[in-house]
């Protein structure tokens, strides 16, 4: 398996790296190739990241390269995380706000706006380097602002998409909404933050979309664990999480005796364990 991950510079990729060496029984990565115009940077930050591997003992082969096509080409996954203009260029965004009394910073209102024109013109490059030369890769983006999805979908014909139930509600509800195509959009993984997903909302969906499937995705908390449910989606049971992910096990247990297991059908604090549960936090051992 070949991993692309474009904006290698970045400070985040350590964290990224480490993640695929943790998980390399169930993702087989052979190859990492991390792509960046900043050759300082690409430099510092590839050199530690070949070294985290080194003494990891992986045999993953970390490739440093400033060619877009060469490091997407035969890639199966294509990671985006980069800032055009670096930080120097973030600052601005932040500022350009305040300085004339608005609301927004590099994601939203007029510092997203701004970002978002210098980011999308090279997002469509890269999509076309995919589309030639890794057409069956998976591409992740955490490249901001996200709030162009909408037309992200509508021009690239997305058919993936992970989402929270009030964006899947909000997109439906939108006055322009009924102007995208989303025919293409085939299975959707949503989380039912704020918003429960119901049968209703699924079929409005489908409706929306021209049959795609919305599906609760999975049963986690962003800032302790992972995903650590799935639905099948031969087995929809609409109001639950699905049933247990890979090495996760559950149970329910007495709010106020922990040491007690609840009996089945009674109501319960829930506690799990996965490879995915976090230890604890950043220099806080008190929060454990």
């Amino acid at each position: 398996m070949k991993v692309a991950v474009i904006g290698g510079g970045s400070t985040y990729t350590p964290e990224l790296i480490k993640g695929f060496l943790e998980r390399i029984e169930r993702v087989p990565v052979q190859e990492i190739w991390l792509m960046d115009i900043d050759k300082t940077r690409l430099d510092i930050v590839g050199g530690f990241v070949k070294r985290l591997v080194e003494n990891s003992k992986s045999k993953i082969q970390i490739i440093l390269s400033d060619d877009l096509v060469q490091s997407i080409s035969g890639a199966n996954i294509v990671i985006t995380q980069f800032r055009v203009g670096q930080m120097q260029a973030r600052r601005a965004d932040e500022y350009l706000g305040k300085r004339h009394h608005l609301v927004g910073e590099e994601t939203t209102g007029i510092g997203g706006m701004s970002k978002a024109l210098r980011s999308i013109p090279v997002i469509l490059e890269i999509c076309d380097v995919i589309r030639l030369h890794a057409p069956k890769a998976l591409l992740l983006n955490f490249t901001n602002p996200s709030g162009l999805i909408m037309e992200a979908i509508q021009r690239y014909k997305a058919d993936f998409w992970y989402s929270a139930v009030p964006m899947n509600v909000g997109i439906m509800m939108h006055p322009e909404g009924k102007n995208y195509d989303l025919s293409s959009m085939k299975l959707c993984l949503t989380s039912s933050f704020g918003i429960i997903l119901t049968e209703e909302i699924s079929r409005q969906w489908a409706s929306f979309t021209g049959g795609g499937i919305l599906l609760e995705g999975a049963y986690g908390l962003s800032e302790t664990h992972t995903a650590d449910t799935y639905v099948p989606r031969d087995k929809v049971k609409y109001g639950t999480m699905g049933i247990p992910g890979f090495e996760a096990d559950f149970k329910i247990v007495d709010v106020n005796d922990r040491t007690r297991e609840m009996p089945l059908g009674e109501s319960g604090e829930i506690a799990l364990t996965t490879p995915g549960v976090f230890k604890g936090y950043w220099k806080k051992p008190e929060e454990r």
